[in-house]
């Protein structure tokens, strides 16, 4: 009976040492994995005032352009046009 007894501690001891550290290892997860949504919809957020305030610029223009950061199908970019710096958003 003892042995029994002794088993069975031992193995919720290892069930208990196993769930405790994939519990730690899944919050880590889904954190990363809200923090990471969050900081697309922040670009896709600043990308969209952007484009209200500044306006579209069309991707086969000729302008040469420097990517800011992307946010899936769309980019924040710097070009020139008439000898200044300019900020657009190309869809």
């Amino acid at each position: 009976m003892i042995k029994y007894i002794i088993g069975v501690v031992i193995g919720i001891s290892i069930s208990a040492a196993f769930t405790i550290f994939k519990l730690e290892e899944t919050r880590n997860n889904w954190h990363n994995q809200g923090f990471n949504s969050g900081a697309i919809h922040a670009k896709r957020e600043i990308a969209n005032k952007l484009e209200k305030e500044f306006g579209t610029l069309k991707a086969q223009s000729k302008s040469k352009y420097n990517i800011i950061f992307n946010v899936k199908t769309t980019s924040v970019v710097v070009y020139e046009s008439e000898g200044n710096k300019k900020i657009g958003v190309i869809q």
